[in-house]
């Protein structure tokens, strides 16, 4: 389910009071809103009153959509550097549910839904994108290395290309090259194993090459 309320949180930016509309869980099965509000880069987005920042209004909150196997904890991307700590939390917090709880049936399901740690409403939206296009997430995080730095997934046509951003400027990447990276998956995984690791919630190209830190 979906639990939403009224709060107000202070701008990161100058520290003023905003109030608005929260979540803290988002189910976007049950309530297609915020599916359509996180592609539409509105979603729990505001102006600050104070200095006019653009403002995402959340503290911490879970995005579960099983259909689409996808349940992610979002952070804000304030708190990236601590991300390993997170990491691990996020593991725990999510994996109990889905995983180790339950008839063996729904444990053998839950082990095909990608649990994920995601800073920001943007690193949510291309998880987003990647469940709904059947793209594999890892997949595109390699191949953003050999992209411009801090490119972010904006846009996909299967069988036609993948659409990344930075700032106000796009670049299509031919989908052969994606099925090209998904081919050597095996070579990847020994390559960059903070992404490919089946334990790396923050599979992210930020921390390609550094090892998930062990339990």
């Amino acid at each position: 389910m979906s639990i939403t309320a009224w709060r107000m949180l202070s701008c990161r930016a100058c520290g003023a009071a905003v109030e608005g509309l929260t979540a803290e869980s988002a189910n976007p099965v049950r309530h297609p809103p915020f599916r359509e509000g996180l592609l539409s880069r509105t979603l729990l987005r505001l102006p600050c009153p104070g200095c006019g920042t653009a403002h995402q209004h959340f503290d911490r909150f879970v995005w579960t959509d099983l259909p689409g196997r996808l349940c992610a904890c979002v952070i804000h991307e304030s708190e990236r550097d601590d991300w390993a700590d997170l990491e691990q939390e996020a593991r725990d917090a999510l994996s109990v549910p889905l995983r180790e709880e339950g008839p063996e049936f729904v444990r053998a399901w839950g082990a095909s839904v990608a649990l994920r740690l995601v800073f920001g409403l943007e690193e949510l939206r291309e998880k987003v994108v990647c469940s709904m296009k059947d793209l594999d997430d890892r997949v595109v995080e390699a191949m953003k290395l050999e992209l411009p730095c801090g490119v972010i997934l904006d846009d996909v046509t299967p069988g036609q290309r993948l659409r990344f951003r930075l700032d106000a400027r796009t670049r299509d990447v031919a989908w052969a090259i994606y099925e090209q990276t998904a081919g050597r998956r095996d070579a990847l995984a020994g390559e960059l194993p903070g992404i490919f690791d089946p334990r790396s919630a923050w599979v992210s190209c930020a921390r390609a090459r550094r090892p998930p830190r062990r339990p």
